[in-house]
């Protein structure tokens, strides 16, 4: 949702950015199939970003999923600062290909 939506609470925002994950084909040939939706303001650009920082944070990378999860169970030693120097430093080398079919709604 937008900015101005989270910073009043508006538990009914729209969402901006939308992701559906297929796990049909999961247990057989290990892969989850993903599409994704996004609304304006958000521009191909960012929604692509944001699919990559949620799969460096929760498939790639365990030293990033340790802030995920210190955030959701943990929240008073949640260190903002070190997600942000992880945000300005992305480590593209661990990072797969990502295709994307970049179509706006």
């Amino acid at each position: 949702s937008s900015g101005i939506n989270a910073e009043y609470g508006n538990a009914a925002a729209p969402p901006l950015l939308e992701l559906f994950h297929y796990v049909d084909f999961q247990k057989d040939k290990e892969i989850v199939l993903m599409r994704g939706a996004y609304k304006d303001p958000v521009t191909s650009a960012e929604a692509v970003f944001l699919v990559n920082q949620l799969q460096m944070y929760y498939r790639i990378d365990p030293e990033r999923f340790k802030l995920v999860h210190t955030f959701n169970h943990n929240p008073m030693f949640f260190d903002f600062n070190e997600l942000i120097k992880n945000l300005d430093n992305p480590d593209v080398k661990k990072t797969p290909a990502l295709e994307t079919e970049q179509t706006s709604q």
